[in-house]
C-alpha cells in the first residue's frame, strides 16, 4: 500500500522543518511527498533539501487557496491512500504510516480512517485534545467534524465523490468530510491513536472574522448537501470547543 502525502507550503520555514523531521522518521517507507508551493519568499522549499527524500515532487501552485493546493496534490498522486499534512502538521510517532496501513489492509472495505489529534502551541505545549473517537454524524449539524488533520483517505474516494470545493476559504475540509460521511454514507473507522499532530493558528482561529466567516461557510456546507442548517446550532460549536482544551 502506497501513501501520497500531500503537503501545501507558503513561507512556513518555522515550521515545515518538525513536519519533514516527523515524515524522515516514518518506519514505513513506501510514500511519495507532494509539494505544492503557493510562491515561498523564504527558506521553506530549501529546507527540504536537508532530508535527501528519494520520491519527491514540486509542483507551483496555478490557483489560489489551500483547498486549489490539495486539489492539485490530489490530481498527481499516485498513492491509494491520500494523506494531507500541512506546514504545520507533523506525525506523532515514527509508526504512524505502519498503522494506518495495517488499518486498511485489516479492515479492507474502509474506505477512511480517522484519529485523534493534539495541538500545541509553537513553544510545544499541549493546549487541546481533539478526538475522533467521540464523534458521531450528527454533530455535523451543530458546524462539528472529526479532526481533519487526522483523516486518512482513499484516493478513490476522490474520484467518486469529488475533491474540496475551491469557493470556500475556511470549510472546506468540513464540506468534503459531511458530504462523503453524512451524504455519501461512506465506510470509515475510528482508531483511538494519535498519529498527527498540529500546531495552533489556522486560519480559522485567528479571530472573531474569521470565526464569523467560518461559521458562515458551515452553514453554506450544509445547505449545499441538502441537509438542515442553522446559525443557532452552528454558533453552539464554540461552548463544545472550548472543552477540548487541555488543562494540565
Amino acid at each position: 500500500m502506497k501513501f501520497s502525502i500531500i503537503i501545501s507550503t507558503l513561507n512556513n520555514e518555522e515550521t515545515i522543518e518538525k513536519t519533514l523531521q516527523s515524515i524522515k522518521k516514518q518506519e514505513f517507507e513506501d510514500y511519495e511527498i507532494i509539494v505544492i508551493d503557493g510562491g515561498s519568499s523564504d527558506r521553506t522549499l530549501n529546507l527540504f533539501n536537508q532530508f535527501n527524500f528519494q520520491n519527491i515532487k514540486f509542483v507551483k501552485q496555478k490557483g489560489q487557496g489551500v483547498y486549489n493546493a490539495f486539489n492539485e496534490g490530489i490530481s498527481l498522486s499516485f498513492g491509494e491512500i491520500i494523506i494531507i499534512l500541512n506546514a504545520d502538521d507533523f506525525f506523532e510517532k515514527k509508526q504512524a504510516l505502519s498503522i494506518i496501513s495495517d488499518q486498511f489492509n485489516i479492515y479492507k472495505d474502509i474506505k477512511l480512517l480517522m484519529t485523534n489529534v493534539k495541538i500545541f502551541t509553537k513553544k510545544n505545549k499541549l493546549i487541546r485534545i481533539y478526538k475522533s473517537n467521540s464523534f458521531k454524524n450528527f454533530m455535523f449539524y451543530f458546524g462539528l467534524m472529526p479532526p481533519h488533520t487526522g483523516i486518512f483517505v482513499k484516493k478513490e474516494v476522490y474520484e467518486k465523490y469529488g475533491l474540496f470545493i475551491e469557493d470556500f476559504q475556511n470549510a472546506g475540509d468540513f464540506e468534503f468530510l459531511l458530504r462523503v460521511l453524512m451524504k455519501k454514507k461512506i465506510k470509515y473507522k475510528k482508531l483511538k491513536d494519535y498519529l498527527v499532530s498540529m500546531t495552533y493558528g489556522g486560519k480559522s482561529n485567528k479571530n472573531i472574522e474569521s470565526f464569523i466567516k467560518n461559521t458562515s461557510e458551515i452553514k453554506k456546507a450544509l445547505t449545499l448537501n441538502g441537509l438542515f442548517s442553522s446559525y443557532l446550532l452552528i454558533i453552539i460549536r464554540f461552548i463544545i470547543k472550548v472543552f477540548q482544551f487541555y488543562v494540565r
